[in-house]
């Protein structure tokens, strides 16, 4: 194999990689920020609402480090509900976790309207009542997500089909060289 045939076979290596990295990428994210919760939006639908005590309210917040610092914020309601006279605690708020704006305004609203003391309704799992949910519903910051998730996975895809189409056309100038020489070889 002489240097030509080593960096092809290094450039369709390379390309496949990346191909599959970004596909594999987009999968991941989609699911994640896809899939999951709207997984868990669905069955939450069917859930049976229940009063609910707020025990504890804090605004959370999280510094990442890097070339551009950005901090992301989030809620922690603890909670206790009674469900078929058995006292249970949980603290989601939501599906999305952290998932939140950058300032944190929004979540700080929440905390602030709900000290602990509130009486506020959740919603209890039927089949399972330690799942509880306050908030069941979808807001702006899931649906970007999901507009993200759903664009990595086709960029994903998408990133897919150019390669097998380069690769097909690459094949093809092969076939076209060898016949035109009029030697027989391998077409990789």
């Amino acid at each position: 194999m002489d240097k030509v045939d080593g960096r092809e076979e290094f450039s369709k290596a390379g390309m496949f990689g990346t191909t599959a990295f970004a596909l594999l990428l987009g999968v991941f994210l989609w699911i994640v920020f896809f899939v999951r919760p709207v997984e868990a939006l669905l069955k939450a639908r069917r859930w049976a609402p229940a009063s609910c005590e707020v025990r504890s309210s804090k605004l959370l917040s999280e510094l990442s480090h890097g070339r551009d610092s950005v901090t992301t914020h989030g809620i922690e309601i603890g909670y206790r509900w009674v469900q078929g006279g058995a006292t249970y605690t949980g603290n989601r708020y939501d599906f999305y976790g952290w998932l939140s704006n950058v300032t944190g305004d929004d979540d700080a609203e929440i905390v602030r309207s709900l000290p602990p003391g509130t009486r506020v309704t959740c919603y209890v799992d039927p089949l399972d009542p330690r799942e509880a949910v306050i908030d069941k519903d979808v807001h702006g910051v899931q649906i970007f997500a999901w507009t993200m998730s759903w664009l990595l996975l086709g960029a994903g895809f998408f990133m897919l089909s150019l390669t097998v189409r380069f690769y097909r056309k690459v094949l093809a100038v092969r076939r076209e060289l060898l016949e035109e020489s009029g030697t027989s070889g391998k077409i990789y």
